[in-house]
């Protein structure tokens, strides 16, 4: 995804990010990837994330790949690398932390982000599990998701060298895009979103080889095991707030006084959030809040690659 923070890929950092990445021969150091179109709600009211509803890389965007050994896990191995430009369909390069042997072993996984702080793996204790951290901030920029908040995931088995593959990245999340508007036409300085069931944020455990399932069937993985607080879900970590994400809009934003001439403020939530109802609390300039009820099951329910706007009249609440 477009991203505005850039990485400093240093071997020196190895160590304390990456331990189970071991070191391979490599004789190749890149290879293509592209990104998905995001898809609107049908009857939804429509704005544009860019002008093509695709998420964009940018040049120095990190993500995290894998050459995978699906029955062997100590076999497999990861490395990271690097966008070289910005678009929807960029070159990667391998920017220093691990690399990976050009031969394809089972199959290759590409994850993002990638960077320092955003991912762990667990190929050290022998399984073919990614950690992905989902950050409880993410911070308003206009027209466009908030940068490093969409997790994407790839999977290529079709060619045998790395250098001859081209990543099909998935968006593993979905996105709220709210359009709050009023009379009084007040400047935000903050959205929080507060999920009535569900962990929001934190560090979330998956199988590198999750994506051979569909978004609806990700959807449900993530899912299935979290009342009894499996590592499966969002629900294993114990984290104060976890259950909400916070947008913050650095400077303030004035309103519009209808849902045609309001900003729009999109909010990366992950798959089933809202669904069993939420609370959207919008902070003022004024330091006032306004904390706006939906109880309703499955009104705001957010699913992989989809875009939910809901324009919502805050002087009815």
């Amino acid at each position: 995804m477009k991203s505005v923070i850039r990485y400093m890929c240093m071997i020196a950092m190895v160590a304390l990010a990456f331990t189970s990445c071991n070191k391979n021969e490599s004789k190749k150091t890149t290879f293509t990837a592209r990104t998905q179109k995001l898809v609107y709600e049908s009857g939804m009211d429509r704005t544009y994330i860019g002008t093509d509803d695709l998420v964009h890389f940018e040049a120095g965007d990190v993500c995290m790949v894998f050459n995978i050994n699906e029955t062997n896990a100590s076999q497999s191995h990861c490395a990271t690398y690097e966008a070289l430009e910005e678009g929807s369909v960029v070159t990667f390069q391998n920017c220093g932390l691990g690399e990976v042997a050009e031969e394809r072993l089972d199959a290759f996984y590409a994850y993002y982000p990638g960077g320092v702080g955003m991912v762990e793996t667990l190929l050290g204790d022998g399984e073919n599990k990614i950690k992905l951290f989902i950050s409880p901030e993410q911070e308003y920029r206009q027209d466009m998701i908030p940068a490093n908040s969409l997790p994407m995931a790839a999977k290529v088995e079709n060619v045998d060298h790395l250098g001859d593959a081209d990543f099909d990245f998935q968006n593993l999340f979905g996105v709220l895009q709210l359009k709050p508007y009023e009379a009084a036409s007040r400047t935000i300085t903050k959205i929080e979103v507060v999920d009535n069931m569900f962990n929001l944020s934190g560090w979330m455990t998956l199988n590198i080889n999750s994506m051979e399932k569909s978004h609806n069937e990700f959807a449900d993985a993530v899912d299935s095991n979290e009342p009894s607080g499996s590592e499966t879900g969002l629900t294993s970590l114990s984290r104060d707030n976890a259950n909400s994400i916070t947008l913050s809009i650095p400077g303030g934003v004035q309103l519009g006084t209808t849902k045609e001439s309001t900003p729009v403020f999109n909010i990366v939530l992950r798959p089933l959030a809202l669904s069993q109802g939420c609370h959207i609390k919008v902070t003022f300039n004024d330091g006032n809040v306004k904390d706006v009820d939906i109880s309703d099951q499955n009104l705001l329910t957010i699913k992989p690659n989809y875009v939910k706007p809901v324009s919502i009249n805050l002087d009815n609440y």
